[in-house]
């Protein structure tokens, strides 16, 4: 697959340092209380919209 950024990209974003460590999924059962839990939290309303929007999608 051809990258049209190339290697510019890749030498204009900082470097990760460590291992990254990633976390288990939540249990199908615990979506909708996670849900309900971001929406009566403090964030800002983007922040609410855009959690709810990566879980009902599955996007990344």
């Amino acid at each position: 697959m051809n990258n049209p950024a190339g290697e510019a990209l890749g030498a204009a974003l900082p470097k990760q340092s460590g291992i990254q460590r990633h976390f288990k999924a939540l249990p199908y059962g615990e979506v909708a209380g996670a849900i309900w839990t971001v929406r009566q939290s403090g964030a800002d309303e983007a922040v609410k919209l855009g959690f709810e929007f990566l879980v009902l999608t599955a996007c990344q």
